[in-house]
């Protein structure tokens, strides 16, 4: 039976637990985050290109925040990316801007990596964003 992209979601959701006693979220996983480090790529180019990867055996799952900038418009969003080896699944969440859409993305298998690609509506886009992985 083919996964599907809820179904992948869902696993990736099934490792969270809610502790009522203090109120937190918890996980048998291990969160990886690089914190507050800034990863900036600026594009030339409206064809899809990748922003960022990681390497599949080490991460189950990502959770990428990013900024797009193109001139004065901004487009902030929120992306999940999680694979079973062979396929990649993202989703796009939470997003807010100053006028319209600057970029879309997707989740991509290439190799041994995971990337996160893009497509602007411009060149010239920069796009910065944090990152968190979870292990796999």
């Amino acid at each position: 039976m083919a996964k599907t992209k809820a179904f992948n979601m869902a696993e990736l959701i099934r490792h969270l637990n809610y502790n009522a006693t203090n109120d937190t979220l918890e996980t048998n996983k291990s969160i990886k985050s690089e914190g507050k480090v800034r990863k900036t790529k600026v594009t030339t180019t409206t064809a899809q290109q990748e922003i960022d990867s990681f390497v599949k055996a080490d991460y189950s799952a990502a959770q990428y925040i990013i900024t797009a900038s193109q001139g004065s418009e901004y487009h902030t969003t929120v992306i999940l990316i999680n694979h079973d080896g062979d396929d990649a699944f993202s989703t796009q969440y939470a997003d807010v801007m100053s006028d319209a859409v600057i970029a879309t993305y997707t989740g991509n298998v290439s190799g041994s990596n995971i990337q996160l690609l893009a497509t602007p509506v411009a060149t010239n886009t920069t796009f910065k964003f944090q990152v968190e992985f979870v292990d796999a």
